[in-house]
């Protein structure tokens, strides 16, 4: 599955934090679910991205951060996201261990972005 904003999900200013976003789930078995990431991550040697979230609200009594079908939407919801960052030139990258920014293709050595 492709997520895409204003499709799939939105993304939401939080009221409390003038500049960290939230996710709303538009559609499906987590409509109306909001979710916030966390500690997002490249795995440069398996190729995979790892993140946490949590869950800010939801109608749906099963939407919590065990639930395997809320944590794939939440990865497709989250590929588009840095997709759409890194073609609108606005991703930024953190090396963990020096703490400076990377660039794109630094984090993508084998030139993959999506």
């Amino acid at each position: 599955m492709n997520a895409r904003e204003g499709e799939h999900y939105n993304l939401i200013l939080n009221e409390e934090e003038d500049e960290h976003w939230s996710v709303r789930i538009l559609e499906g078995t987590f409509a109306e679910t909001i979710i916030k990431f966390h500690r997002i991550a490249v795995n440069e040697e398996k190729g995979a991205l790892s993140f946490n979230f949590h869950v800010i609200s939801s109608p749906n009594v099963h939407a919590h951060i065990d639930n395997e079908e809320l944590q794939k939407y939440a990865g497709w919801i989250l590929h588009d996201i840095i997709e759409s960052c890194i073609d609108e030139g606005s991703a930024k990258f953190t090396d963990r261990e020096t703490g400076k920014e990377v660039s794109v293709d630094e984090v993508f050595s084998d030139g993959t972005s999506g």
